[in-house]
């Protein structure tokens, strides 16, 4: 059922969210990066037991925990904050909003991001964008919420 909130949205093109999503996956790679970096440097001058040399063979087991915090603060609280987008969704002009137009809760950005993984299980759940006349994902139709021009 649809509200006048609703009818009243131009709901972002599916070209447009793939370029975000893919901008959005550049930062959250940087950052990752840039934090791996720190802490690789941060434990280098503190030296202690060896640490750097252990951080640099076993890089794989600190960069995964790192992305994966990365990614939930970054899909959380910018869509959180008063910008209500990533900066992916900033730079290409569409926000995220609820079914009443308004920006999403922390609590609501937090259900959205959990519920990425059940649209990431052979990506099933991004294939609704095509299939759905608002452009939702599996994940934004569990939560109500909605990807519009700005």
């Amino acid at each position: 059922m649809q509200n006048n909130y609703q009818s009243s949205f131009c709901y972002a093109s599916v070209s447009k969210r793939f370029i975000a999503y893919f901008i959005d996956l550049i930062c959250i790679a940087f950052l990752s990066w840039l934090i791996y970096f720190i802490f690789q440097i941060f434990s280098f001058f503190i030296g202690i037991l060896g640490w750097a040399d252990f951080i640099s063979r076993n890089w794989y087991f600190f960069v995964f925990p790192i992305v994966i915090l990365v990614s939930y603060f970054y899909f959380t609280l910018f869509p959180s904050s008063s910008f209500s987008s990533t900066l992916g969704q900033l730079l290409l002009k569409i926000k995220q909003v609820d079914q009443n137009g308004n920006s999403l809760t922390f609590g609501k950005a937090n259900i959205k991001f959990f519920a990425t993984i059940l649209s990431k299980i052979f990506y099933i759940g991004y294939i609704f964008v095509f299939f759905n006349v608002y452009h939702q994902t599996f994940h934004e139709m569990l939560t109500n919420t909605y990807l519009v021009e700005r």
